[in-house]
């Protein structure tokens, strides 16, 4: 173990020592088994018992699910959005993994959304819910479960370090990928979809990388917040594709797709900051392209016919940053240890049902806070 790896890790364990705990409670995990999230996982499993963890996206073929798999001997399977959907199958698979006990769904992207009360009524005692991100966040707030509390950190102050980070790398990632075809990020002229805290974090990486960055956004406020800090603004993608050949789409609201697709202009560079089934629309895309990996990370989609655009699609639609081992460093773990935070009250139940959605509020967050800063903030300095 690397002397970073071992700080986590101490990190977790002084976490969990001030947590409380319940064994008898089982918890569904749905993450990215991408960078540090074995010890993620492994700090949740110390306050009740990880029945299954949901790999999302093309993260299931990872390194990370496999030290989940052996040496946490926790299960790890595919994320499904047909299943966790339904509700006779999400309680089939809930019984299969956690059997009878009270569960706790530890979610991130709204999986379980609009499921919970008709697992209820399917006989499974689900007794919260933790929701980790922003489009997550949104689903549950068109379906909020009429008497299980459910819990968010989307928009927690200790995110958004994270948040900064990930706009940051993927750029970082995209460039990469287009070094390795000896192509130069300058040379593009980009649209980042959607200006939410990610989607901004990718617009100024690349404004800051010298690349034109034009702004797609529905919203209204968020739309004046773009032109505020400088931004061409369009309110639908269709206006601008004629004008770009990268596109950066940070919605998890599935803006991508195949009208879309086919508007590209041919070599458009296309990439995501969630994942390719909260990103991506492909429906049937193999009746049109073919596809091809040419170097790592990328692969190019081209026509079958003999007219048609093609395109590059950045690691099969999955977070661009992943090809890099997402966001590493101490800064993801303030939000991890939220989130361990939130499940350890859901187990004890400390967070009553209010008929709405809630956050574990700042005293709990200040004594994260002050732990991390224990822990991480040395090392952060003496990088300086």
């Amino acid at each position: 173990m690397t002397e970073a790896a071992g700080r986590v890790r101490g990190f977790y364990n002084r976490l969990n020592n001030i947590l409380p705990s319940n064994p008898e409670v089982s918890i569904i995990c749905v993450t990215h088994t991408v960078g540090n999230s074995p010890q993620f996982v492994r700090a949740l499993s110390a306050i009740g018992n990880v029945g299954v963890v949901l790999a999302k996206g093309n993260s299931y073929h990872t390194r990370e699910r496999e030290i989940i798999e052996n040496s946490l001997k926790i299960p790890v399977i595919k994320g499904d959005r047909t299943v966790t959907a339904n509700p006779q199958r999400a309680a089939r698979l809930i019984r299969e993994y956690c059997g009878e006990r009270p569960v706790i769904i530890a979610d991130v992207g709204g999986y379980f959304s609009g499921t919970v009360d008709a697992l209820l009524a399917e006989g499974v005692d689900v007794i919260g819910v933790l929701e980790g991100t922003e489009n997550g966040l949104k689903s549950y707030e068109e379906n909020v479960p009429a008497s299980v509390p459910i819990v968010s950190v989307a928009r927690s102050p200790l995110k958004n370090a994270e948040d900064h980070l990930v706009g940051a790398g993927v750029v970082f990632s995209i460039e990469s990928v287009l070094r390795s075809m000896t192509q130069l990020l300058q040379g593009r002229r980009a649209c980042v979809v959607g200006f939410g805290k990610i989607g901004a974090g990718v617009a100024h990486a690349l404004r800051g990388r010298g690349v034109p960055t034009v702004v797609c956004e529905r919203n209204a406020i968020r739309r004046a917040e773009a032109s505020a800090y400088g931004y061409e603004v369009v309110g639908a993608l269709p206006e601008v594709l004629a004008r770009v050949d990268m596109i950066v789409s940070a919605t998890g609201a599935g803006a991508i797709t195949m009208p879309i697709v086919y508007g590209l202009r041919s070599g458009t560079i296309l990439a995501t900051v969630t994942s390719a089934d909260s990103e991506l629309q492909f429906e049937n895309i193999d009746e049109s392209y073919s596809s091809s990996e040419i170097v790592d990370g990328l692969d190019e989609y081209r026509p079958i016919g003999p007219d048609g655009n093609s395109f590059f699609l950045v690691n099969k639609g999955d977070p661009a940053n992943f090809l890099h081992g997402a966001v590493e460093g101490p800064a993801l773990e303030l939000i991890n240890a939220e989130k361990i935070a939130a499940v350890a009250m859901l187990s004890k139940r400390q967070l009553p049902h209010l008929g709405n959605i809630q956050e574990i509020g700042n005293t709990t967050r200040e004594k994260i806070a002050s732990l991390w800063s224990e822990w991480f903030t040395t090392d952060l300095m003496s990088g300086l």
